[in-house]
């Protein structure tokens, strides 16, 4: 099990954004996406407890944290471009997190209309 810090910032690298701003409460998109994921391979892949990891994220709700888990859980079943590009990145760099990716199609959620294409 990665403790959350090394996680968090491994992630972050990749993602290109500080380990605040992962914590922080903005909710740029992309950001979110990145908390989202972060969420996802902390319970997943590595098995910290929901209440662990909103402590970790500035004390922040274990609801919180499941709703994100299952918000983050849809995105990478309908090929969310953003995410699977993240965790193609993550995967290519570290590999022993062990994320397991193939997406049919990348699609992604229209800003315009809030339909899902295909890329």
């Amino acid at each position: 099990m990665t403790p959350l810090p090394t996680l968090a910032t491994n992630i972050c690298e990749v993602a290109e954004i500080s380990v605040e701003q992962l914590k922080s409460k903005r909710r740029f998109e992309y950001i979110c996406m990145v908390r989202h994921l972060f969420f996802y391979i902390a319970i997943k892949y590595h098995r910290h407890t929901l209440t662990e990891i909103g402590k970790y994220l500035n004390d922040r709700d274990h609801t919180t944290v499941m709703a994100s888990n299952e918000r983050c859980r849809m995105l990478i079943d309908t090929g969310y471009v953003v995410v699977s590009d993240l965790i193609e990145k993550i995967v290519e760099k570290y590999p022993e997190y062990g994320l397991i990716l193939t997406p049919k199609t990348k699609t992604y959620i229209c800003r315009y209309c809030g339909a899902v294409h295909n890329n």
